[in-house]
């Protein structure tokens, strides 16, 4: 499973650019919106209102939650009530259960802020009995090139 905030460009590129990743799943936050396309594999789904990006979905059940959340302007811990929520919905960041590693400390960035600085805001939210084999943040080079996100890619073993 991959989630990679697209910066607002088109899928196709980004798809292409994802495909090396071979995620099962791939979550695109801030996806340009354009008319349905449909990978070589799964199927895609666009989500967002008429005119505005949005996020596109590419797989199959079961669903897990991914995207870009926390306000850097409001600190590492902006998006601990999500956090909590998806928690007492049977969900936890891949990241953080396999790391080891509490909100908002020892994280990898995944967004590189034009003014400075570098945050973890993007997450793969997976049901807590699935087994997370491994968990790669992409590298700033060459992500950085594309969008001003990382992709977070989660392998997991459902039961």
């Amino acid at each position: 499973m991959a989630a990679w905030n697209t910066a607002r460009r088109e899928p196709g590129a980004q798809l292409d650019h994802l495909a090396h990743l071979s995620p099962d799943v791939a979550v695109l936050p801030e996806l340009a919106k354009v008319p349905m396309v449909a990978p070589a594999r799964g199927s895609f789904v666009d989500f967002g209102a008429p005119g505005a990006p949005g996020v596109g979905v590419v797989g199959q059940e079961p669903w897990t939650i991914a995207g870009h959340w926390g306000d850097i302007r409001s600190g590492p811990l902006s998006h601990l009530p999500i956090v909590e929520r998806l928690g007492e919905l049977g969900l936890h960041s891949g990241y953080h259960a396999h790391r080891g590693v509490a909100q908002g400390e020892d994280e990898e960035s995944t967004y590189w802020h034009s003014g400075g600085g570098t945050y973890m805001i993007d997450h793969v939210f997976v049901p807590r009995p699935w087994r997370i084999h491994n968990v790669v943040v992409g590298a700033e080079r060459p992500w950085r090139s594309w969008s001003d996100h990382a992709p977070v890619l989660v392998d997991v073993e459902a039961p």
